[in-house]
């Protein structure tokens, strides 16, 4: 009876015991990896979607209501949200390559190639991970999906890549070395925090005139602040129900993500086409 106290007592602890490379990984995410769409309500003015005030709150309404119900989704109806977020990130991170390419395969290529690196040299640290996503257990097809379409992207974009361009060879050739090198969520935070973040908030921010660079700081600062109060909200009230602290924190920063990612996506595509157009 003892030994089976004991023994629980240890699982217990460590479900609740937070493991801390997590917490480090959450940080940067935080800090490093969200404001890169906290200057949208500066883009979406620049393409004309608001000029008042009145503006502003209804295109921040939209923008809320967009990214609750992609969560409200995913908590409901966990798979799909899963494979639409998993979908939509193929599309979002492939136009990162469109500095390389212009076609829209072949940036397809480079999103399916950044999202199954993991999926091909971490496999079951990658399903782990899934599983607390989809708060139970993941289907293989959802693996061996990733896993092909990471396999075909590196064959299309190894097909297309042209000795005078090494900024690209370089690129790839890193990413495959971090996903070989390091864990699943480690992978991501380099390549969400290092590589697909500054590439989005860089440029928008280098057009604020010098003066009006400190008010864009501001901006980036308090709606970073006020997604990581959502954030704790969350935490706090679905605490109760978590298998671990573990799975909570993977929880809050993926689906969070998700949410925030699908009307930072379709922001980014519009403006993108109103720049084309």
């Amino acid at each position: 009876m003892g030994c089976a106290e004991t023994t629980l007592h240890r699982e217990r602890s460590r479900f609740n015991t937070m493991d801390i490379s997590l917490i480090i990984a959450a940080a940067l995410i935080s800090v490093l990896g969200l404001p890169h769409g906290a200057l949208d309500p500066v883009v979406a003015q620049r393409i004309g979607l608001w000029k008042s005030w009145l503006g502003l709150s209804v295109f921040l309404t939209l923008y809320v209501v967009l990214g609750a119900a992609m969560i409200a989704l995913w908590l409901y109806i966990p798979i799909i949200g899963f494979v639409i977020f998993l979908a939509v990130s193929v599309i979002h991170f492939g136009r990162d390559y469109q500095r390389y390419q212009n076609s829209i395969w072949q940036q397809i290529a480079y999103g399916a190639f950044v999202l199954g690196l993991p999926t091909l040299f971490h496999p079951e640290g990658t399903q782990e991970i899934f599983d607390y996503l989809l708060f139970g257990h993941t289907p293989m097809v959802v693996i061996w999906s990733m896993q092909i379409g990471g396999i075909l992207g590196a064959i299309v974009l190894a097909s297309r890549l042209k000795l005078k361009q090494p900024i690209a060879i370089t690129e790839l050739t890193v990413l495959f070395l971090v996903a070989w090198l390091l864990s699943p969520l480690w992978y991501f935070v380099v390549f969400f925090c290092l590589m697909h973040s500054p590439r989005h908030l860089l440029p928008i921010f280098q057009q604020y005139e010098i003066q009006n660079r400190g008010k864009g700081l501001l901006v980036i600062v308090a709606i970073t602040i006020v997604t990581l109060l959502l954030g704790a909200i969350a935490a706090y009230v679905f605490q109760a129900t978590a298998i671990s602290q573990n799975a909570l924190l993977l929880q809050i920063i993926f689906i969070g993500l998700a949410g925030l990612t699908m009307p930072h996506m379709i922001l980014i595509e519009w403006a993108r086409r109103q720049t084309i157009g």
